[in-house]
């Protein structure tokens, strides 16, 4: 992280998706890639990183839904844990009805 610590000053947007080494695959984190995200937002709190974060996702289908919340709520959880907790209580409630509405046609 030597190079990034010196760059901090002049970055004000990171943007983050899931890949491995051979493909940017553009998914929510945990599914296939190994792109070491915790690392990655340990050093950017760590350097108070105040910035934009933008998440490159390209969902498969509705059912990535969960994997997109949880990767957004991965960012707060580093980066604004007090977004993180409310966030993360909104998930608790909105999550399953939305996944209700998927699985039924309206």
């Amino acid at each position: 992280f030597d190079m990034l610590r010196r760059l901090m000053p002049e970055i004000r947007v990171f943007h983050f998706s899931d890949c491995t080494e051979e493909k940017d695959l553009h998914q929510p984190f945990g599914l296939e890639g190994h792109f070491p995200i915790v690392r990655v937002l340990e050093f950017l709190r760590e350097q108070r990183f105040s910035g934009i974060v933008n998440l490159e996702l390209l969902p498969q289908s509705l059912n990535d839904l969960g994997p997109l919340f949880h990767s957004y709520l991965l960012i707060l959880r580093y980066l604004n844990p007090k977004k993180f907790r409310r966030m993360r209580l909104k998930g608790f409630f909105f999550l399953p009805l939305l996944r209700m509405r998927i699985r039924r046609p309206a």
